[in-house]
C-alpha cells in the first residue's frame, strides 16, 4: 500500500480504499488484520468511534473529513462508492 500521508498511530491503523483492490490481500510494508468492503455511506451507519478512530489520517477521522479527503484523493468518488477498509500495523 502507499500512503500520501505516511503518518501512522501505534497498534492498529485503519485506511479506506476506493474499490475492492485491497480485500483480503497481503503486504510487504504493512501487517494486515482484515479488510471489510461496505459503500461509503454506510459509514455513517456504523459505530464511527469504533471505527474510524483507526484511521491512520488524524483529519480522516469523523465522516466528513473522511469523504472530502477521499474527494481530494480519487477525483470522481462519491458516497455511493464501494470502498474496503483495511485495518493493518504498521511493520518495524
Amino acid at each position: 500500500m502507499k500512503f500520501k500521508n505516511n503518518v501512522f498511530q501505534k497498534g492498529m491503523n485503519l485506511t479506506v480504499r476506493k474499490g475492492t483492490h485491497w480485500h483480503n490481500r497481503k503486504s510487504n510494508n504493512f501487517d494486515i488484520d482484515h479488510s471489510e468492503v461496505i459503500r461509503f455511506r454506510d459509514l455513517k451507519i456504523l459505530s464511527l468511534d469504533q471505527t474510524l478512530m483507526y484511521e491512520h489520517d488524524s483529519k480522516c477521522r469523523d465522516y466528513d473529513g473522511l469523504l472530502a479527503e477521499m474527494k481530494r484523493v480519487y477525483k470522481d468518488f462519491t458516497a455511493n462508492h464501494v470502498v474496503t477498509l483495511v485495518f493493518f500495523k504498521e511493520l518495524k
